[in-house]
């Protein structure tokens, strides 16, 4: 267990440094339910001003979705259900479900989005958490009670001849979808190029409720948001219920704080333990 925890610990301070964001205190708590399957929660709090914090929610129909950040690779694929998984002796097979952090793109990433957040450019943002494209699309999509058309020939990608459930499912790091103003899309284009990093227009937000995904001239998908975008309730033998996640969460914070906050399992925190969203859904900065 020591090695686990020394592991955490350097994970967090080395991705902090490199970030830029210090880290200056900490707290550890441990609980018995997790003995036998670690899990590992990090984030760092800060203060934000309550009329600068950005949400997730997409509004405005033909409103551009756009993609900004690093390329889409197939690392990370199935990652979010490798973390609720046990290791056994076919754990080498799922090495490639965990996420490598490059914290230098992230720091690029955390500042072109500072700056296209100091104009009034952003309708909606969230970053690519567990699931990626899939989650970031469908939850800010059916937060705003709309629906959503992806063209997946416009996503970036670093490797060759991936196919639709290969994008969506991707968990590469540093990645953020938004929802742009139309009459600001050249302006925010200019801010990501200058930091060297992707910005991709990938679809347009619809009026009719569903998801639909394109690629290569053909419909890959078309399914209704409604059941994907619904939060399940569980029930104990008692008929109890877990409380659900309260809805529209803040997606992203001004430079006042950079909240960070990830799930990953153990073996993954020996590399770089990084933030987030919306659990291990979501990146909250």
């Amino acid at each position: 267990m020591k090695h686990l925890i020394a592991g955490v610990v350097a994970g967090i301070g080395g991705y902090g440094n490199c970030v830029g964001v210090p880290t200056v205190g900490g707290e550890v708590n441990f609980h018995p339910a997790y003995n036998g399957n670690i899990l590992v929660n990090a984030m760092t709090v800060g203060l934000a001003r309550a009329d600068r914090i950005f949400y997730s929610a997409a509004a405005g129909v033909g409103n551009p979705v756009v993609y900004v950040g690093s390329k889409t690779g197939r690392d990370g694929i199935h990652g979010a259900t490798m973390a609720s998984a046990e290791f056994g002796q076919d754990s080498e097979e799922k090495r490639p479900t965990v996420q490598v952090g490059d914290p230098f793109t992230e720091k690029l990433l955390i500042e072109a989005c500072l700056e296209l957040m100091a104009s009034d450019s952003i309708v909606a943002i969230q970053d690519m958490g567990a699931a990626g494209l899939t989650s970031s699309s469908v939850e800010m999509a059916s937060k705003g009670g709309v629906g959503i058309e992806l063209d997946l020939d416009q996503v970036p990608c670093r490797e060759t001849g991936m196919v639709p459930y290969e994008m969506m499912l991707s968990e590469s790091q540093e990645r953020m979808l938004m929802i742009l103003k139309p009459e600001r899309q050249a302006f925010a284009r200019g801010i990501f190029e200058k930091w060297g990093l992707d910005f991709a227009v990938i679809g347009h937000i619809t009026d009719t409720g569903r998801l639909v995904l394109k690629f290569q001239g053909q419909i890959a998908a078309d399914m209704p948001l409604g059941p994907l975008g619904t939060t399940p309730r569980s029930t104990s033998g008692r008929g109890s219920r877990r409380p659900s996640r309260r809805s529209s969460p803040p997606a992203m914070f001004p430079r006042q704080t950079i909240m960070r906050r990830r799930c990953s399992r153990s073996s993954a925190a020996r590399t770089s333990p990084r933030a987030a969203g919306s659990g291990s859904s979501t990146t909250t900065w």
